[in-house]
C-alpha cells in the first residue's frame, strides 16, 4: 500500500497525521490541490473526504521520488551529438560543462589600426586571430554586401543543389540557396521541435560562380601565403611564357600546355565557402582538413566556437578519437576542459592556425564567409594531419571527400612550379638555400620521397616524373656549385642506416637524415651560413 493511502486511511480513522522532521514539509503541492476550488485555506470540506468525522487540516508525506543522479546537469553530453537534448544542454552549457573563459587569442577592437604584418605573424606563430567589426578595406579583404535577407537573390537555384547536413541526424539532404532559406523562415523554432531537421550547410563553395567569386578579394596575406594560389599563379605564368620566343613553336610546348590544362582542372578550391546554419546547428570536433588554415566571417547572425590549442596531448587524443570513430562527448568527456570560447557577431573576422581542434555552436541562423589554405612555413603540421585522415580511410573510419582533394599531387605540382622555380634560380645566382628556405625544401624532400610510388590523378606525375624532381631537389639542396650542365652525385652515399639501405641518392638521402633526425620536424642547423 502506497504511503499516500496509508495517510488518508489514517484520517478516515479519525487520527489526524501531520508531517514530521524525518518526513519533511509537504512541498511541492499548492493548498488548491486538496480543496474546493472557491477555498484558498488548508480547511477540507467533509464531502471532500468521505468517512471523515471532521475537516481540519493535514499533511501528506511526499510521493516516492526517483533518486536526481548526482550527473543530472551533464547526462545531456551523452545524448545523441545534435539532438534537441544534446543542443539543449549545449546552448545553455548545463552543468558548466564548457568553459566561458574566452579562448587565449590576439584581439582587435572595434576601430583599432591592424597591422597586416602583424596578423600574418601571429597567425604563424599558432595563434587565433579576432578582429571585431573588421575594417575589410585595411586589410584587402573584398566581399559582396550579404545578409541572410538577400543571399537568395545572390546565388539562384539554377546555381545547384548542395549537401546540407542534418545536425540532428548527421544525414545529409540536397538543397538549393533559396530553399535553404525558405525552409529556415518557415521553421524558427527548429531546436524546439522533434518534428524540424536543423539544417548546416558547410559544403558551398562558390569559386565557379564567377559572378559572385569574381567580385571576391582575400586578404593579401592570405594570397601570400596561400600554396594554392600561388601554385594557379605559377601555372598562368607559365601559360604565358610559353606562348613567346623560342617555346611558341617548341615542339614540347603543345604537350606541357596539355600538362598545365590537366593540373589546372584538378587544383581544388576551398578560397570562397559560404556557410549558411539555422539556429541550433552543430559542428562536432574537428581539424579541417589537412591541417588548413581557417579564415572566417560573419555577415549575418552569430557563431560560437570552442578551441583548444594543437599541443601534443591534444593531437593524440584527437587521433585516438579519429582513428577509432569514437567521440568527445561520450568517450573522452575530460578533453572538454581544454576547450574555450570565442563569439563571433556581424562584422567580426577570425582567423584559425593549422591544426586547433575546435567544433561550432549556431545561436541564431547565420550566414558566413570563409575559406582554407594551406602555407609552405606549416608544411610538417598540414603533412601530420593528412597523415591521420588517411589512417581514418584506412580504418574506415573517415571518407575521401572529407580530406584535401588531390593533396599529395598538388604538392609535387608546387615543388616543380613554384619552389623549385625560385630555388633553381637563386643556386644559379650562387646564393644557397638558407634558414626557413632550405627547411621546406628537407621538408618536401622527406615526406615526398614516401610517396613516389602512391597512383596519381589522372597520370599528372609518373614515378619517374617524382624521382626526377626530388633528385632535382636534393641537387639545389646541396652545398656543391651549382651546374645544371655537370651530372649530379650525391653527397650522402647509399650505406646501411640500421636496417635500411637504398641505391637511389634521394631515397639514400630521406634515410640518412631520417635516422639523423631527432624528431621528424627537426632542421638542419643555419646559425653559421655557408659560401661557395
Amino acid at each position: 500500500m502506497s504511503e499516500a493511502k496509508k495517510a488518508v486511511e489514517k484520517h478516515a480513522n479519525g487520527k489526524p497525521v501531520t508531517g514530521t522532521e524525518d518526513e519533511g514539509p509537504m512541498s511541492g503541492y499548492s493548498s488548491g490541490f486538496f480543496s474546493d476550488s472557491s477555498s484558498s485555506s488548508m480547511e477540507r470540506s467533509p464531502r471532500n473526504l468521505a468517512g471523515m468525522n471532521r475537516a481540519e487540516p493535514f499533511a501528506l508525506d511526499p510521493l516516492p521520488v526517483e533518486p536526481r543522479s548526482p550527473n543530472a546537469d551533464t547526462d545531456w553530453i551523452k545524448e545523441v551529438q545534435g539532438s534537441n537534448a544534446f543542443i539543449e544542454g549545449l546552448s545553455q552549457n548545463k552543468g558548466g560543462v564548457l568553459s566561458n573563459e574566452p579562448a587565449d587569442c590576439v584581439e582587435f577592437q572595434k576601430g583599432a589600426i591592424v597591422n597586416e604584418k602583424d596578423i600574418e605573424e601571429n597567425m604563424l606563430a599558432g595563434k587565433i586571430v579576432v578582429i571585431r567589426s573588421v575594417n575589410k578595406a585595411a586589410i584587402g579583404l573584398v566581399l559582396p554586401d550579404v545578409t541572410l535577407d538577400n543571399v537568395a537573390k545572390l546565388f539562384k537555384g539554377s546555381d545547384g543543389e548542395y549537401k546540407v547536413r542534418n545536425s540532428k541526424t548527421g544525414q545529409f539532404a540536397h538543397m538549393t540557396i533559396p530553399k535553404m532559406i525558405e525552409y529556415m523562415k518557415e521553421n524558427e523554432k527548429c531546436i524546439e521541435n522533434d518534428n524540424v531537421n536543423i539544417m548546416n550547410l558547410l559544403s558551398f563553395e562558390c569559386t565557379k560562380i564567377t559572378r559572385v567569386s569574381s567580385t571576391i578579394k582575400l586578404p593579401l596575406f592570405v594570397q601570400n601565403l596561400s600554396m594554392i594560389k600561388q601554385l594557379k599563379a605559377a601555372i598562368n605564368e607559365r601559360f604565358g611564357t610559353l606562348k613567346t620566343g623560342s617555346f611558341a613553336t617548341s615542339d614540347a610546348t603543345p604537350r606541357e600546355r596539355e600538362w598545365l590544362k590537366k593540373l589546372k582542372n584538378h587544383i581544388p578550391s576551398y578560397e570562397n565557402f559560404y556557410i549558411i546554419s539555422m539556429k541550433g546547428a552543430f559542428t562536432d570536433l574537428h581539424v579541417d582538413f589537412g591541417g588548413t588554415f581557417v579564415y572566417y566571417f560573419v555577415h549575418d547572425g552569430k557563431k560560437v566556437f570552442y578551441v583548444a590549442p594543437p599541443t601534443a596531448e591534444n593531437i593524440e587524443a584527437y587521433r585516438q578519437l579519429e582513428i577509432t570513430g569514437k567521440s568527445m562527448w561520450t568517450d573522452n568527456p575530460k578533453m572538454l576542459k581544454n576547450f574555450r570560447k570565442i563569439e563571433l557577431n556581424p562584422g567580426d573576422l577570425a582567423f584559425i592556425p593549422t591544426q586547433w581542434l575546435h567544433f561550432v555552436y549556431t545561436p541564431c541562423n547565420s550566414l558566413v564567409y570563409g575559406g582554407n589554405f594551406l602555407t609552405e612555413s606549416k608544411l610538417n603540421e598540414h603533412y601530420k594531419m593528412m597523415e591521420i585522415e588517411e589512417e581514418c580511410l584506412k580504418n574506415k573510419s573517415g571518407k575521401s571527400e572529407e580530406m584535401f582533394k588531390n593533396f599529395w599531387d598538388m604538392q609535387f605540382a608546387y615543388l616543380k612550379l613554384v619552389y623549385l622555380n625560385g630555388a633553381i634560380s637563386m643556386r644559379k645566382a650562387n646564393v644557397l638555400l638558407l634558414g626557413s628556405y632550405q627547411s621546406v625544401g628537407y621538408q618536401f624532400l622527406t615526406t615526398l620521397i614516401e610517396k613516389i610510388h602512391e597512383p596519381t590523378i589522372n597520370g599528372l606525375f609518373s614515378t619517374d616524373d617524382k624521382t626526377e624532381l626530388l633528385n632535382m631537389l636534393e641537387r639545389v639542396l646541396s652545398k656543391k656549385k651549382f651546374d645544371m650542365k655537370k651530372p649530379f652525385k650525391s653527397e650522402f652515399t647509399p650505406k646501411l642506416v640500421g636496417k635500411q639501405t637504398s641505391s637511389n641518392p634521394v631515397e639514400a638521402l630521406s634515410i640518412k637524415r631520417k635516422a639523423e633526425m631527432k624528431s621528424p620536424s627537426e632542421i638542419p642547423s643555419t646559425k653559421k651560413p655557408f659560401k661557395e
